[in-house]
């Protein structure tokens, strides 16, 4: 008899675990978008600020990044940011962020992790098609990976966390512009660790990119983040838009 409950166990382990390697594309997305807060309350952000630290090759300053939903692109956010004291950087010419490029970039391609999920969830309304690719270990963490195919061919990877339903790196292509103003394709990396609530929407409250052709990173730890909380217009006057 104990030997049949043992095999019995054994089976309904078997069946679990067939089921789990199973799941479909959009089964996973669906838990995705149900742990980061459900699909209203994602369609339901027309704006994020964010206050926190950055720091890039041992240089660190505060920095302020204010998003807003672009009426044109349903999937797209505009972005504003200022990094460190304004008045600090219009004296202090030294200053490593002053007019630091690589810095702009960074931030100007940054998206967040609630824009990424927003663009999984919507991925079938602006003509991208989503892809399972398999399962792969990210820092110990493993993980569902799954491709994003838009019409044009661009492709943008995700890795979904299997045990919290996360989204915890992308990876994507962004054309920059080097200091000779040629432009060329630019490989980043994504990193979303620190999740908290915020108003019932699960946040990275830390993300760091990595440029893989420079082998360059940026971080961002987060302490300040709301989401469609009105901006004074003379507060969005000191960012700069991308």
């Amino acid at each position: 008899m104990k030997n049949l409950v043992l095999f019995g166990i054994f089976v309904l382990f078997l069946v679990a675990v067939q089921f789990a390697s199973g799941q479909t594309v959009d089964e996973i997305i669906e838990k995705h978008i149900r742990q980061r807060g459900g699909f209203d309350k994602l369609a339901a952000i027309k704006s994020i600020y964010m206050e926190g630290i950055i720091s890039m090759w041992g240089n660190v300053e505060p920095i302020k990044i204010y998003k807003e939903k672009n009426s044109l692109n349903p999937v797209g956010f505009n972005t504003f940011w200022q990094i460190g004291n304004l008045e600090c950087n219009s004296t202090v010419t030294d200053h490593f962020f002053l007019n630091n490029k690589m810095a702009d970039d960074f931030v100007a391609t940054m998206q967040t992790d609630t824009e990424a999920s927003i663009k999984i969830q919507n991925k079938a309304n602006h003509g991208f098609s989503a892809v399972l690719i398999g399962k792969e270990d990210v820092e110990g963490t493993n993980c569902n990976q799954i491709k994003l195919v838009s019409k044009s061919g661009d492709e943008i990877f995700y890795w979904i966390s299997l045990s919290g339903n996360l989204l915890i790196q992308s990876l994507s292509k962004s054309s920059l512009v080097n200091n000779n103003q040629n432009e060329s394709q630019s490989e980043f990396r994504t990193r979303y660790t620190s999740y908290k609530p915020v108003d019932g929407i699960m946040f990275a409250h830390s993300i760091s990119m990595t440029l893989l052709e420079e082998n360059a990173m940026i971080e961002i730890c987060f302490n300040k983040v709301e989401i469609n909380k009105p901006i004074e217009i003379n507060f969005l006057n000191q960012y700069k838009q991308s």
